[in-house]
């Protein structure tokens, strides 16, 4: 299993577009991720839950958001990322957030995140795209982001 985990967000809620990408079938990943940016924490929103139980093992503490590829999250697993973010950071941990290929769920759970915290739209867009020139947000995941920015 490969964890490509593009985008971290840490204590100041800025984002840090540094890939770290590796065959999961240990800690050895992680234990890097921890060493060089502070990682302490994970949250998949691939769809399906195959890291799952090396998480559990390694006692990392994450958060399985689960969304089907091209589409948005919903309303309630967006507060869950912001609570969960919020928390880690509160304990001094920057957190991972990852998908498949980091193009699509992950900025669009990363742009949540950031209009979530009172970023503008256009302002989130901007981060995602420059933490990931590969960002390419399916038009749900847009109307979504769109939607949040209006509450």
């Amino acid at each position: 299993m490969m964890l490509c985990a593009r985008a971290i967000l840490s204590k100041a809620h800025s984002l840090n577009a540094n890939w770290f990408c590796g065959t999961i079938n240990d800690t050895k990943l992680y234990r890097l991720m921890n060493a060089t940016l502070g990682i302490k924490a994970i949250v998949s929103v691939m769809d399906d839950p195959s890291n799952l139980d090396l998480y559990k093992q390694a006692e990392i503490p994450y958060r399985w958001l689960p969304t089907k590829g091209g589409t948005a999250p919903s309303p309630e697993q967006v507060q869950e990322l912001q609570s969960f973010v919020d928390k880690q950071n509160q304990l001094g941990n920057a957190v991972a957030v990852h998908c498949t290929s980091g193009n699509r769920r992950t900025g669009t759970m990363l742009a949540a995140y950031l209009i979530q915290s009172g970023m503008l739209y256009d302002d989130a867009m901007h981060v995602i795209q420059t933490a990931n020139p590969n960002a390419e947000l399916r038009e749900a995941q847009t109307n979504f982001l769109q939607a949040l920015a209006k509450q």
